[in-house]
């Protein structure tokens, strides 16, 4: 499966309010996502410091009041950036990710590499 890069436009398309907390009986669409995230990891390349690729899990759920869509965060550097991959409940499909830089986004102070990293994850999807 080819990664696709979603542009702010399009994960908005793939928004709608309120967003809510997965409900006991809604599960990611797509159960078998890892090898799609997988794919967007490895084209980083060799291991980068303050990645650990082997130990990926996903910290939040959300999803759209319609149900259709489930975003699900997968911190890539603490708890602050990483990707939200973008599933479509109706068509069972991953619809893309989009990188998220909290750090950026919240003017918090930034971890070495993750400006680098940030760079790699746009050029390379």
């Amino acid at each position: 499966m080819k990664p696709r890069l979603l542009s702010e436009d399009q994960v908005n398309d793939c928004l709608v309010p309120p967003m809510h907390a997965p409900g006991d009986n809604e599960r990611l669409p797509v159960e078998d996502f890892w090898p799609y995230v997988d794919t967007v990891v490895d084209a980083l390349g060799p291991q980068d410091e303050g990645l650990d690729k082997d130990n990926l899990s996903v910290l939040h759920i959300s999803v759209t009041a319609d149900a259709r869509y489930h975003h699900a965060f997968i911190p890539l550097v603490g708890q602050n950036f990483g990707i939200v991959m973008i599933q479509d409940a109706q068509g069972k499909t991953i619809v893309g990710h989009h990188v998220l830089n909290l750090f950026s986004l919240y003017d918090l102070p930034i971890p070495d590499g993750v400006l680098d990293l940030e760079r790699r994850l746009l050029r390379d999807a």
